[in-house]
C-alpha cells in the first residue's frame, strides 16, 4: 500500500497545523513493559522499573513506558513554514562547512585501522532524563534473559566493549553478541551483523536490545551481532560541522561525528578480528538508521553482503526528506541551540549532501542482497486500546495515551516513510537491482514493526546470505501480511 503524494501532504499539513504533535524517527522507550508479546505469543521478561524512565514518558513509576510508544520530544513545527529550497541551510553554517560541502569524499579509499578494544565495565549513561541513569541494555551483560524471565545462573551472552575511534577521538560503547551454534557453544569463523539504532538510540533506551530484544532473538543463530551504543540523532554519517559547535548545542554530541569512518574503517576491522569472523557481513537499520544502513553500503560498495532498511527515507537532498531530517537532528539540540541537516551535510543539494543521499546513490547497492520494508501507517493490532489493556495489562489511561500516540503520530511518520520507501523501490527497479520488499498492510512507526522486520529479514535475506548452506529459518515467525510488492509492477 502506498500513500499518494496528496495524502502525504495532507497528513503532514495536519501535523503542522496541530503543531503540538512531535514528529520522531525512533521510539525512545526507556524500559520494556513487564509483559510485551512477541509475534509467536511468548512474553518478555520483566526488568526492574525505572522511575526516571516513567517520568520521561509520563507513565507511572510502577509501569515503565511501553517500548512501542512514541515519546514527546518537544519538536514543534511552524504552521507558516515553507518547504526548504535548494541551498537551504547555507545561512546556518560557516564558510568552512560550505566549502567542505562542495567536495565529495571516497570513504572506500580510506585505510582500515585496527582500533583498540577495551572491556566496558560500567554502564554508559542515558542522555535523556538528565544523564544520571544507566542505559538499560547494559543489564544484559550481567545476566542472561529469555522471553519470559531473567535466567538465574546462566552466563550472559551480551558483551560490552569500548572501541576507540581515532577519527572521533574517543571510545564508543558497543554491544557484541558473539556467535554461538544452536547448542549454545561459542564458534569462530562466523559472519557479522551490524545493527544500527534509531534516532534516540541507547542514549534514550531505544536500542535493538532494550526495545528490540535482539539478544533474545539472535542467541544461537550462528552470527556475531554488533550494535554501536552511541550515535543518537547523527544519521551515522561524517558531519562537516566543528565538534565544538555540536558539543555546545547538544548533550548527545560528545565530540566530532565521524560515523561513516568509524563504522566502515575502525569498528569493523577491530570487532571482526576480535571475533575471528569470516569476512561476511550485513548491516540493518530502522527509521533514521534505515537511511544509514543504505548509505554505509553505498559508501563502501561491495563490502556488505546484505543490507536491511526498515521504515526509512533513503532521500536526504530534496525538500520533504530534508525537512524530516531537520526534525530528527534538531531533537539533539538543547539550551536554545539549533542543529540542522546543514551542520551534517552542508546546504541542501550540495555535493556532500547528495553524496549522503541514499536514493541518489542507489546504484552502489548492486551486489548486496537487499531487504526493504515499510508499514502503511494504519494502526495494527498492537496499537489498539483493547490489545493494550487485555493482552498487555495496561491501565486504561496508559493504553489510551499509548494507542493515540502510535496511531496518530506514529501513523503519520510511517506514512511519510512509506512514500520514501516506494521511491526507493522505483529507483531500484529502474536500475534493475533486485530486493526483497515487505510493505505491511498495517503498522505504525513503532517497535512491533521493527522487531518483526528484524526477524523477517533474518529469515528471508540476511540469514540465508550470511549463513548460506545449512541456514535454518526461525520457525516462530508468522506468515507475512504484506502486500506482494515483489510480484507487482
Amino acid at each position: 500500500m502506498k500513500l499518494s503524494r496528496p495524502a502525504l501532504a495532507s497528513a503532514a499539513a495536519l501535523v503542522i497545523a496541530a503543531s503540538s504533535l512531535s514528529l520522531v524517527h525512533s521510539t525512545p522507550a526507556d524500559e520494556p513493559l513487564a509483559v510485551t508479546p512477541l509475534d509467536d505469543g511468548t512474553e518478555h521478561p520483566a526488568p526492574e522499573p525505572d522511575p526516571q524512565a516513567a517520568a520521561d514518558s509520563g507513565a507511572e513509576a510502577e509501569k515503565p513506558a511501553a517500548k512501542e510508544d512514541a515519546a514527546e520530544d518537544g519538536t514543534e513545527l511552524d504552521p507558516a513554514a515553507e518547504l526548504p529550497k535548494p541551498g537551504a541551510g547555507a545561512d546556518q553554517v560557516d564558510d568552512d562547512v560550505k566549502r567542505e560541502s562542495e567536495t565529495t569524499p571516497n570513504h572506500a579509499d580510506q585505510t582500515p585501522v585496527l582500533a583498540k578494544m577495551t572491556e566496558l565495565t560500567e554502564a554508559p549513561k542515558k542522555v535523556s532524563g538528565g544523564g544520571k541513569d544507566d542505559q538499560w541494555w547494559f543489564k544484559t551483560t550481567k545476566q542472561k534473559r529469555n522471553e519470559k524471565e531473567w535466567v538465574k545462573g546462566a552466563k550472559p551472552i551480551v558483551e560490552a566493549w569500548n572501541v576507540y575511534s581515532d577519527s572521533m577521538g574517543r571510545d564508543i560503547p558497543v554491544a557484541i553478541i558473539p556467535a554461538r551454534d544452536e547448542n549454545g557453544n561459542p564458534i569462530t569463523g562466523a559472519p557479522t551483523l551490524y545493527m544500527l539504532n534509531g534516532a534516540g538510540g541507547a542514549e534514550q533506551n531505544a536500542d535493538w536490545i532494550t526495545s528490540g530484544d535482539a539478544d533474545i532473538f539472535f542467541e544461537n543463530k550462528g552470527v556475531n551481532v554488533v550494535i554501536p551504543m552511541e550515535g543518537a540523532f547523527s544519521y551515522y554519517v561524517d558531519w562537516l560541522e566543528d565538534d565544538e559547535y555540536l558539543k555546545q548545542n547538544s548533550p548527545y554530541f560528545k565530540g566530532p561525528q565521524k560515523w561513516t569512518t568509524f563504522l566502515g574503517r575502525e569498528l569493523r576491522p577491530a570487532v571482526e578480528d576480535h571475533l575471528e569472523a569470516n569476512g561476511k557481513r550485513a548491516v540493518v537499520g530502522m527509521s533514521m538508521s534505515a537511511t544509514s544502513s543504505l548509505l554505509l553500503a553505498e559508501h563502501y560498495p561491495g563490502e556488505f553482503d546484505a543490507v536491511g532498511s526498515f521504515s526509512g527515507c533513503a532521500a536526504t537532498s530534496t525538500p520533504i526528506p530534508w525537512a524530516f531530517a531537520g526534525l530528527t537532528v534538531n531533537r539533539a539540540a538543547s539550551n536554545g541551540g539549533r542543529i540542522t541537516p546543514a551542520h551534517a551535510w552542508g546546504p541542501m543539494g550540495s555535493p556532500y549532501n547528495r553524496y549522503n543521499d541514499a536514493l541518489v546513490n542507489a546504484d552502489k547497492l548492486e551486489g548486496s542482497k537487499l531487504y526493504i520494508s515499510n508499514a502503511s501507517g494504519l494502526g495494527a493490532n498492537e496499537d489498539m486500546f483493547g490489545y493494550r489493556t487485555e493482552v498487555r495489562g495496561q491501565k486504561s489511561a496508559d493504553a489510551l495515551s499509548g494507542s493515540a500516540t502510535t496511531v496518530v503520530e506514529g501513523g503519520v511518520i510511517e506514512g511519510a516513510t512509506n512514500a520514501c520507501t516506494h521511491d526507493l523501490r522505483a529507483k531500484l527497479n529502474g536500475l534493475g537491482i533486485e530486493a526483497h520488499y515487505e510493505f505491511k498492510n498495517a503498522g505504525t512507526h513503532s517497535w512491533p514493526v521493527w522487531e518483526d522486520d528484524m526477524r523477517r529479514s533474518w529469515n528471508t535475506v540476511i540469514g540465508p546470505t550470511l549463513i548460506g548452506e545449512g541456514f535454518k529459518p526461525d520457525e516462530s515467525l508468522q506468515e507475512s501480511n504484506s502486500w506482494n510488492a515483489n510480484g507487482s509492477s
